[in-house]
């Protein structure tokens, strides 16, 4: 009964998507009539902080993309992996759980030195990682004011270096007005979530908070046979997560404002199964396992939304506490003083199934491991305007401390029958003083600025622990379990630095030439084998941003094109050594990235809004190095090149508001097509990219909305959305270990296609 419902509630939105569409084509078409009944139309003006100030999107000299709340909720993006078909030359791949994702910009990503190449932050603070996959899990997309993606290397102005890019989450001020709103969801698979806000002014103009809250339980699509704890089976892929968030605005002076903000997340689910995508008849697993080719035939025939059994119970949870407190004092009309200090506590359990079958062949880990991190960071800034206003300039430290736990992290792995454990605790410190100021030559060259900036790194990451001899066993806080205890640490530094040019032909067109350099700092092997060394980007970025119009109907252009030099880059070999596998990263090659992104949006007509969108990456080696260890090695790397680097993505979106009187309410229709080329799906199956264990195949999304907003004028808000509306199969990830040498290989798969309807009540300053 509920799928015949919900069969018949998605045919209808679909229709009346085809429908106002259709409705608009007329009225698209006769432009020029459209136009003299619509004078004045406009494109908002988008303000952004990519400079560590308030600034328009369009003068600001870097590829910038700003996708905001209410984008978010019509598109339905809850999490990093919705976001990324909103974002040309982004995207957001897992290998070890569902809720642990590395994002890539413009092909810089997560390594196996441990070092994401693209940093989140929220309000400012960077967000940490575990091993590059960002800490957090579901439940941090909400009350936001919007999201914006700076693409390219960010080392300077911010936190931590990033050769990639940065991701800024902002979320809601408090405002001098009470009001909020309080949202329900239902929707397939017994989705339920629970989103709202309020906003309390305690002393008007002076003391100002906001609490939030946001959860969300839904069933798994994906059904684990058996498992142990559950024979008949369970259901893999749920959800149950819930966050809050409060903050607090203190304004005792004009000059002076603090806010200090709260987020606690916690999230828990039966873990996301992977799925055998290959396995190799005559391969280490299926000799050492007669019936593990036989298991892979029966997957093949069950599908990717089955899996089979296993002998390890699946965990994914996880908690995270995010505090952050920015107090801002202006000096003087020209002199600002801000600082910002960070907290982040996050723990996150997992459990999984590396072979994907009953077999005890590879279990990594075979029991819940418990990993830890503890984040404070510092950062101190004086603002300022020099020579009559004309240079705008910063100046600025910054401290980041990842104390290693109290307490041993013990990972038990299940190898070919064998138990081994290995415990661990790893620590990082990064230190940095930056400046940057741009310069107004408008009074010798009219609309042109130069900008500068130089910033100096030292990093420190380490760890200490043991393991690696089969059959011990550790009881954390125990610290020898039968094997050496050893202790690694690797230290970095870098100058790098940022200069761009650009010329503000008219009031809606901004050229610009923007070069960066960013780093990624080295780090360690296993004990005996060397250290590797930091790998750098050095980019060239020329681009234009226009403002402007056909007729009277406005239109936003946005199109660059970038080139990266990439050296030293950090590469990891695979090793297998009688029955364990191990790793060697080394400074393998060097590479050169290319690439070309467009944004267009029109506001074709007062109620009709089109965007479309495209991005080329092309990446190839220039030299490998002495690390490129053998032929084979040589092999995985060259294929390696798409590893998260989809060589083509394109999306289309389009708005419609009907038009209606007001005293109805407002109803709009979105739709939005993202479809990106194929990749490989792990670097060590990349190889193998002809086979389905190399790669994920291409693949479009199709998403629609239809929203009722301020029904009948009551504050009364209706959507229906649904995702993957095509119910497309695609690949999110995958993994495990070599093809080549193992003999086997799995992925993950996104989500189905989901459907449902929100009703939000908004009282109060909200509802106007």
């Amino acid at each position: 009964m509920n799928k015949k419902i919900g069969i018949s509630a998605l045919q209808i939105l679909l229709t009346l998507c085809c429908l106002i569409i259709t409705l608009d084509t007329v009225p698209s078409i006769a432009m020029a009539a459209e136009a003299e009944a619509d004078q004045g139309l406009t494109l908002a003006e988008i303000t952004v902080t990519a400079r560590r100030r308030e600034e328009n999107s369009q003068t600001v000299p870097i590829a910038i993309d700003v996708i905001s709340a209410q984008a978010l909720q019509e598109n339905n993006v809850l999490t990093f992996e919705g976001l990324q078909y909103l974002v040309p030359s982004m995207t957001a791949y897992t290998g070890l759980a569902r809720d642990q994702i590395d994002l890539s910009i413009r092909g810089q990503g997560a390594n196996a030195s441990g070092i994401p190449g693209v940093i989140a932050y929220l309000n400012e603070v960077p967000i940490p990682d575990f091993g590059g996959d960002l800490v957090g899990g579901p439940g941090l997309f909400f009350d936001l004011q919007n999201i914006q993606v700076l693409k390219g290397p960010q080392g300077t102005l911010f936190g931590r270096n990033s050769v990639g890019g940065a991701v800024l989450l902002e979320t809601a001020r408090p405002t001098n007005d009470f009001g909020g709103h309080l949202q329900v969801t239902y929707g397939n698979y017994n989705d339920e979530e629970l989103d709202g806000a309020i906003n309390l002014p305690i002393i008007s103009d002076v003391l100002l908070t906001r609490v939030a809250i946001n959860g969300q339980v839904r069933d798994g699509f994906t059904f684990i046979q058996s498992e142990p704890g559950h024979p008949d089976g369970i259901d893999g892929d749920n959800l149950d997560h819930w966050s809050v968030r409060g903050t607090i605005t203190f304004r005792p002076a004009d000059n002076f404002q603090n806010d200090t903000i709260a987020t606690f997340q916690k999230y828990t689910s039966h873990g996301s199964p992977q799925i055998l995508t290959d396995a190799d008849p005559n391969g280490l697993f299926a000799t050492a396992y007669p019936g593990y080719y036989a298991l892979f035939l029966q997957q093949q025939a069950l599908g990717v939304r089955t899996a089979l059994p296993v002998n390890v119970a699946y965990v994914d949870e996880g908690d995270n506490l995010l505090l952050s407190d920015v107090a801002r004092w202006d000096l003087s009309d020209s002199l600002t003083f801000k600082n910002i200090v960070g907290f982040d506590a996050a723990t996150e359990t997992y459990a999984k199934d590396s072979d994907n079958t009953i077999f005890p062949i590879a279990a990594i880990p075979s029991t819940p491991y418990e990993q830890t991190i503890r984040q404070i960071t510092e950062e101190a800034q004086v603002l300022g305007k020099s020579f009559a206003g004309h240079l705008n300039w910063m100046v600025g430290a910054f401290y980041l401390d990842q104390a290693p736990p109290r307490n041993f992290e013990v990972a038990t792995e299940e190898i070919f029958g064998f138990e081994d454990d290995n415990e661990s605790r790893n620590g990082a410190m990064s230190r940095a003083l930056f400046t940057q100021g741009t310069y107004d030559l408008s009074a010798v060259l009219p609309g042109v600025s130069v900008t500068g900036g130089v910033r100096y790194t030292w990093d420190h990451r380490s760890q200490d622990g043991s393991g690696g001899a089969f059959g011990s066993v550790c009881t954390a806080p125990q610290t020898n379990c039968g094997a050496i205890i050893t202790a690694l640490d690797e230290n970095s530094k870098a100058l790098t630095w940022t200069a761009s040019l650009d010329d503000q032909v008219t009031p809606g067109t901004l050229l610009y030439l923007t070069s960066r350099r960013g780093y990624r700092a080295g780090g360690y092997n296993a004990p005996g084998q060397p250290a590797f060394s930091p790998e750098y980007v050095t980019d060239v970025e020329i681009g234009i941003k226009s403002d402007w119009k056909a007729g009277e109907v406005p239109i936003r252009t946005n199109a660059d094109l970038f080139y990266q030099n990439y050296t030293d880059i950090q590469n990891t070999e695979a090793i297998v050594n009688e029955i364990e596998l191990t790793s060697l990263t080394t400074n393998a090659a060097a590479a050169r990235i290319m690439g070309a992104e467009f944004e267009a949006l029109a506001q074709l007509s007062k109620n009709f809004q089109l965007g479309v969108n495209f991005d080329y990456l092309d990446f190839d080696y220039t030299r490998l190095l002495p690390g490129a260890q053998n032929a084979q090695n040589n092999e995985e790397l060259l294929a390696s090149r798409t590893f998260g680097r989809p060589p083509w993505k394109y999306g289309v979106n389009g708005r419609y508001q009907l038009p209606l009187g007001g005293q109805i309410g407002q109803i709009a229709v979105r739709a939005n097509w993202n479809w990106q080329a194929a990749t490989t799906t792990d670097v060590f199956n990349a190889a193998d990219g002809a086979r389905p264990s190399g790669r994920v195949d291409a693949y479009g999304l199709l998403n629609v909305s239809a929203d009722w907003n301020n029904v009948y004028g009551h504050g009364f808000d209706v959507s229906l959305f649904a995702s993957n509306v095509t119910n497309k199969v695609y690949s999110i990830g995958g993994g495990g270990s070599a093809y080549t040498q193992i003999g086997y290989a799995n992925g993950m798969y996104g989500d189905p296609r989901s459907y449902g309807i929100r009703l939000r009540y908004r009282f109060g300053a909200e509802a106007r």
